[in-house]
């Protein structure tokens, strides 16, 4: 375990409202859906999990893990990492239209160019 992605614990359709919130003040977006009814935004209120980037050949997995029957979401090591190497996983965005595309620039050498 490298570290748990944490924050508030919200419903989807808060969600939604936050993401346009967030974009018209021009703010970063930090948020991890858990299952279909609820998401983690750490936005506002996370801990350090929020700043990892994301790859295409990543170093790092994301899993949901229960611990006491609440669901966590987890970021393991795939490999073992260097001191100093920058964290990442896959973002695994949903695909999106063409007009909603996000350009990766992960710089990897099977970067897919979008992230979703």
């Amino acid at each position: 375990m490298v570290i748990e992605y944490i924050g508030e614990i919200i419903r989807s359709q808060l969600c939604d409202y936050r993401e346009k919130l967030y974009e018209a003040k021009n703010r970063g977006i930090y948020m991890f859906r858990l299952d279909e009814e609820r998401v983690v935004d750490a936005t506002i209120s996370g801990g350090l999990a929020r700043y990892i980037n994301h790859s295409c050949n990543p170093n790092c997995v994301t899993e949901k893990v229960e611990v006491d029957r609440e669901l966590r979401i987890i970021i393991f090591a795939k490999r073992r990492i260097a001191r100093g190497e920058e964290l990442a996983y896959d973002y695994q965005f949903d695909i999106e239209d063409d007009q909603h595309k996000i350009p990766c620039n992960c710089g990897a050498p099977n970067c897919r160019k979008w992230m979703n």
